[in-house]
């Protein structure tokens, strides 16, 4: 072999390894701006789905109860709470919805019971919920844990019964 087919071969064969780093180079930074973009679009979607499913929750709820008498807004611990009373079996139960120690929580007792905030099941993290009631209609103002704030306003149907 001469001396210029051994300068050729290594000239290929650096030119081959220089192409390789080149394209090695470019899959490792596409790797690293996907996964940067990943990681923003999880982050965002996590706080969409918070603040969508605390009002849709809160809704549900109140819709599911709405029946003549059945819906209030009581003190529960020192926090708001939606109270919600159904008769099942002929006993009165309540479903309380409320705000407490950094979570949307619900609790669902038999009303004559002894309960207190802590016993309720955590749902969602939530920072503060302020709930009122004005005549047929349920107001909701809701704190995420990022500071930001919702109002939700819910008319009652069941009010209607007794105006009509």
């Amino acid at each position: 072999m001469t001396m210029k087919n051994e300068s050729k071969t290594k000239m290929t064969a650096l030119m081959a390894l220089l192409i390789f780093g080149a394209f090695a180079l470019c899959a490792l930074l596409v790797l690293l701006t996907g996964a940067d973009i990943y990681k923003k679009i999880t982050e965002r979607e996590e706080k969409s789905f918070d603040s969508r499913s605390v009002p849709q929750y809160i809704s549900t709820r109140f819709r599911q109860g709405d029946s003549m008498g059945a819906i209030r807004v009581n003190d529960f611990g020192g926090t708001d709470a939606l109270e919600i009373t159904q008769q099942i079996n002929e006993k009165d139960y309540v479903t309380r919805v409320y705000c407490f120690d950094g979570y949307l929580c619900e609790l669902f007792t038999n009303a004559d019971g002894d309960f207190s905030p802590e016993d309720g099941e955590q749902l969602l993290p939530l920072k503060a919920l302020e709930i009122e009631m004005e005549e047929s209609c349920f107001i909701a103002d809701i704190t995420y844990l990022d500071g930001k704030t919702s109002r939700l306003i819910l008319h009652q149907r069941s009010f209607e019964e007794v105006d009509g």
